[in-house]
């Protein structure tokens, strides 16, 4: 029997993210309209492209925003146009966080609230004993330590030895999905060929840089993990910053700022290439700065986590060696920007 996780009632009306940091930062944003190229403007553009019902309507609005291809799933600091230092400063990766965030609030309209503000929704008893029982058995035919999908331990390309985790795949589907809030045949095919055996051989003082606090992408991702045995704290759990996944002033803010230090190569060292890849770091100052305080996610035996990786999150210390078996899974969309 699986356990519903609660709801909250309440949705935050959207306000105009962008106009609002531009002006908040003084961040002038030639890039609007030429008879008014002034905060006004952006703001009446994003205004219109929040409220329209119309594709066309929406290209429109962003395209008289940023004229450059900045629409796409691309995320790292590297090429043209998102290292061109003028429109970085003029606010690019701020937009397309705040751009992203409204295309998939469009997508998503019968999504979970949950996992689109809060960023966590977990399940807990989710298994009968009997695929429970077999799924524990079937990790041994996995090996340890590998911690990204192959090809063989992809579960659906490996049924025959991990039939009852192929069955736990049925389980899962329409809980991801509906925090996703939409189905097609891209997302079906991701799920399929994403989902994978993990075995996280965690050790203390491992250097392993997923213990550093950090956002995926610049967009709302999913990840999910099901954990057939009980997780502690002290052997290095799953941490998450709960209402991190949602952009808020002060997330903008410091976003700013790093793809700044990004482009100038002022960033703090230990956030490595990992940072310039648009997968940003932070440390626990800089997160309590944005109003976000991470934790770890202890888990009993038998649970599903679902966790929206636009917001921060890391892979926990241990205190001594420990393997972590998990049906892992994960979907990024093509193109963020569309609905």
């Amino acid at each position: 029997m699986i356990t519903q996780p609660i709801v909250p009632n309440n949705r935050n009306t959207e306000i105009c993210m962008f106009s609002d940091f531009l002006k908040r930062n003084n961040v002038k944003h030639p890039r609007t309209l030429s008879v008014s190229p002034d905060w006004d403007t952006a703001a009446e553009l994003e205004q219109e492209a929040i409220e329209t019902t119309d594709r066309a309507v929406w290209d429109r609005c962003l395209r008289n925003l940023f004229v450059e291809d900045v629409y796409s799933a691309y995320k790292s600091i590297d090429r043209y146009p998102f290292n061109d230092k003028e429109l970085v400063e003029t606010g690019l990766h701020v937009f397309r966080r705040v751009f992203s965030q409204y295309a998939h609030s469009k997508r998503a309209v019968n999504g979970s609230e949950k996992y689109d503000k809060e960023g966590l929704v977990i399940y807990e008893n989710f298994l009968d004993e009997e695929m429970l029982d077999g799924v524990r058995k079937e990790f041994d035919q996995f090996q340890i330590g590998v911690v990204n999908k192959q090809p063989h331990n992809i579960i659906a390309a490996n049924v025959e030895k991990a039939p009852n985790m192929f069955d736990a795949l049925a389980k899962m589907r329409p809980l991801v999905f509906d925090c996703i809030g939409v189905d097609n045949n891209e997302l079906s095919l991701k799920f399929v060929s994403n989902t994978f055996a993990q075995r996280v051989d965690n050790s203390p003082d491992d250097n392993d840089n997923q213990k550093n606090c950090h956002v995926d992408t610049f967009f709302p991702a999913i990840k999910w993990w099901y954990f057939p045995d009980e997780v502690k704290v002290e052997q290095g759990p799953f941490w998450y910053a709960m209402n991190s996944c949602y952009p808020t002033d002060e997330y903008l803010d410091w976003l700013y700022q790093e793809s700044i230090k990004c482009i100038d190569g002022t960033y703090d060292d230990w956030k490595l290439k990992d940072h310039q890849e648009g997968s940003f770091r932070a440390s626990d100052d800089e997160l309590e700065t944005m109003g976000f305080d991470v934790k770890p996610v202890p888990v009993k035996a038998n649970t599903l986590v679902i966790g929206n990786v636009g917001g921060f999150h890391r892979r926990g210390d241990t205190v001594e060696r420990h393997v972590r078996n998990a049906i892992h899974g994960s979907i990024r969309i093509d193109n963020p920007f569309v609905w």
